[in-house]
């Protein structure tokens, strides 16, 4: 009932799928939490595997009845799957499921299994709503699941799933994502309100290294309002979050994502169809990929302010890079006060993909330190601190400081497919309070990108400056 709450004994695990089926109401929300001592309740979607015999050198057998979709050992990472049980044998840290439902696995240490906690990934979801609202989702740990850790749908758009708090939760070893808010693909439903994704952490998504745009750490569609805040996301092998519209059904709008901390994702903050948004205060840190790509018409108006994007490799299928990324006609918004240090290809791009360019941007205090980027294998060496196929007549540009690429031809700018150094484009732009000129970090190799007090960067009046920690 309204303001009832669920409380999981910390310290215990329950192999079954919790489907949230009530409501609260707007004074009193269901609220399910953790109580006790010790490790946060666990909500596996995994079975355990107790009963082993020896099936051939090194390999071993279980019987399973439903379907298997990864295998883990000791709650560590999956084991590689394989197409027979010779590829079993021959390999090491690795199962196979037959037709029959017999399980195949050998293990790195070639022990046998029994004496190991093995865990069989088989029920699609930790937790399922449909049609449920103000629901209070705390202090819980959801694993191991065959899709995704929390999915929150909704029915119809009389019945939406919304006003939901999930916080302080672990969210790990899935293969779609680890929180998935979506309405029904119905054109015309309303957005989803009251989504607020706090201080959680989300880690491993448990599939192949590739770019998908419909799998992430956090993955928001069709909602407005949404706050994503204080999150830790490493997904190791997806985007670490995406805020979209629903597949052109339903749109999303004015999410605000503050102060998450993001490493080893693939891609790592997306904002596609998203009009109104606030990305402010977020580090990405030692990842591959952009580290926040704004992309479509619709993704009009966002404030993209006092990020911090530093040590991005290019993802592994090699078509995401870049430190702020804009493209496919997003329009008329702020990139701010940014720091982008040591990136592959370019620190901030306003590309046109598809012939729409993005126009109307104000690009101001931000710190592009190109000199540590990584060129992007297909680009010749050339990298730099901005690229702009947008005009200059069409983005407004103040107090930035551009710092060259020594493994470029010019170091600087690309723009409208022509290489320039910094005095050149100071030229083009007549940027006012351009820089080019070492911002002096407090210790960058260690982390720090605090400004000395001696740094060019902090300067006096509202407008002067650069980089996050000036204000």
């Amino acid at each position: 009932m309204p303001g009832d709450q669920v409380l999981f004994q910390r310290g215990q695990v329950w192999r079954e799928q919790l489907n949230i089926t009530w409501s609260g109401n707007a004074g009193a929300p269901i609220t399910f939490d953790a109580y006790g001592a010790g490790r946060k309740p666990q909500i596996a979607g995994s079975d355990a595997m107790t009963w082993w015999i020896q099936a051939g050198p090194n390999t071993y057998m279980t019987n399973q009845g439903l379907q298997t979709y990864n295998v883990y050992v000791d709650d560590g990472d999956p084991l590689l799957q394989q197409g027979s049980v010779s590829a079993v044998t021959s390999t090491p840290g690795s199962w196979y499921r037959d037709s029959s439902g017999h399980l195949y696995v050998r293990l790195l240490d070639n022990s046998n299994p029994a004496q190991h906690q093995v865990e069989v990934a088989v029920r699609p979801f930790g937790v399922y709503s449909n049609q449920s609202t103000y629901i209070n989702f705390f202090n819980i740990e959801v694993k191991q699941t065959s899709q995704t850790g929390i999915y929150a749908t909704s029915k119809d758009g009389n019945s939406p799933t919304e006003y939901w708090t999930i916080a302080h939760c672990t969210i790990r070893n899935v293969r779609e994502a680890a929180v998935y808010v979506l309405p029904s693909g119905w054109s015309g439903q309303p957005m989803l309100r009251g989504w607020v994704l706090q201080d959680n952490s989300i880690g491993r998504v448990d599939s192949t290294p590739t770019l998908n745009y419909d799998s992430a750490g956090l993955l928001v569609r069709g909602t407005t309002g949404a706050i994503i805040k204080g999150n830790s996301i490493a997904t190791v092998n997806r985007f670490g979050m995406r805020v979209s519209d629903y597949f052109g059904a339903t749109p999303s709008a004015s999410p605000v994502i503050e102060g998450n901390e993001l490493g080893m994702n693939e891609g790592n903050i997306s904002i596609a169809f998203t009009p109104n948004a606030v990305v402010t205060n977020n580090l990405i840190a030692n990842s591959k990929g952009f580290g926040i790509g704004i992309g479509g018409p619709a993704s009009t108006n966002a404030s993209i302010t006092n990020n911090v994007i530093v040590n991005l490799a290019i993802s592994d299928d090699q078509t995401l890079y870049n430190g702020l990324d804009c493209n496919a006609g997003s329009t008329g918004g702020l990139f701010a006060y940014n720091t982008v240090v040591a990136v592959t290809n370019y620190s901030m791009t306003l590309e046109a993909d598809g012939g729409q360019a993005c126009l109307g941007w104000t690009v101001m205090n931000n710190i592009f330190d190109a000199r540590a980027n990584i060129p992007h294998p297909l680009a010749n060496g050339i990298t730099g601190a901005f690229y702009s196929l947008a005009p200059v007549s069409n983005i407004s540009l103040g107090n930035n400081n551009y710092l060259p690429a020594p493994n470029s031809p010019n170091g600087v700018v690309r723009y409208l497919g022509v290489d320039y150094g910094f005095p050149a484009w100071t030229t083009i732009t007549h940027e006012v309070n351009a820089f080019s000129v070492d911002p002096q970090f407090v210790n960058a190799s260690g982390g720090s990108y605090t400004l000395l007090p001696s740094s060019p960067c902090r300067m006096n009046g509202s407008s002067g400056g650069c980089g996050r920690y000036i204000h």
